[in-house]
């Protein structure tokens, strides 16, 4: 107990009572009534605290009702982290269409803290792409120059003279793209086509791949990748720093 008018807990009744000054008419104590306590509500009505909680939590959650105010980011191009926002028809550059492939629902093949990738058309060759969209944001934009320069790197690397096995042709060698060795499909790099910024974005056009590493994890029950794969992958990526590092003799008869 503490005097001069302030709270006492009982140990194992709970109430708290007020001494001294806050004796109320006749001496008596005034009790706090059993409801109103925090404690007893924290605990007592737990469900319906949660209840409360969780209502409130999923309200935030809701599509804002379009006849209230937004702020507009972008000229109203993106969301408020600045990532592009994806609609269907878009045309970006004036020459990929942002399209939904057969059988999805949606256009985004991916996302992640850069941006996101979308399927689009290429109007001018009449080939699917994906296309990469790096977010609105300054530090973005800096790590989206150093990934141009260095795909940029792998599409002047010279093929070696004597390649183990015949190099694959690509869809996409007589489009209007950047020009390129053999040496994206002999080391299994993959291949930018294009790159521009775009209302205030960074873009990379990259050649349409069948599936990502997520997409084969999925596909192997997330039991992982087998040995064989591991040490294919691990050769690709030596190869392409090796090809960095040492540079190889050219070809002429092999470039394009």
């Amino acid at each position: 107990m503490v005097n001069g008018g302030e709270m006492l807990w009982v140990a194992g009744v709970g109430r708290t009572r007020v001494t001294g000054a806050g004796r109320g008419r006749g001496g008596q104590h005034k009790v706090k009534p059993r409801e109103g306590r925090p404690v007893v509500r924290l605990t007592g009505q737990l469900l319906d605290t949660y209840k409360r909680i969780n209502d409130k939590y999923y309200a935030q959650q809701l599509p804002v009702p379009a006849n209230s105010r937004k702020r507009v980011f972008n000229g109203g191009y993106d969301d408020e982290s600045g990532n592009y926002i994806v609609r269907v028809g878009d045309v970006i550059n004036g020459r990929y269409q942002i399209a939904l492939r057969q059988g999805t629902k949606s256009a985004v093949l991916g996302k992640g803290s850069f941006g996101l990738v979308v399927y689009a058309l290429d109007m001018l060759e009449n080939l699917g792409v994906a296309v990469k969209i790096i977010k609105n944001q300054k530090h973005f934009h800096e790590q989206a120059k150093m990934e141009i320069d260095l795909l940029s790197k792998f599409l002047t690397v010279p093929l070696p003279c004597s390649p183990q096995a015949p190099v694959p042709a690509s869809i996409y060698n007589h489009g209007r793209y950047l020009p390129c060795t053999q040496w994206v499909e002999y080391a299994n790099t993959v291949r930018m086509l294009d790159t521009f910024t775009f209302r205030n974005h960074h873009c990379l056009v990259f050649e349409l791949l069948p599936l990502s590493l997520y997409d084969m994890l999925k596909l192997s029950n997330f039991k992982g990748f087998s040995l064989q794969l591991v040490k294919q992958v691990s050769r690709n990526i030596l190869q392409n720093l090796q090809a960095q590092l040492l540079k190889p003799r050219l070809c002429s008869q092999f470039a394009y």
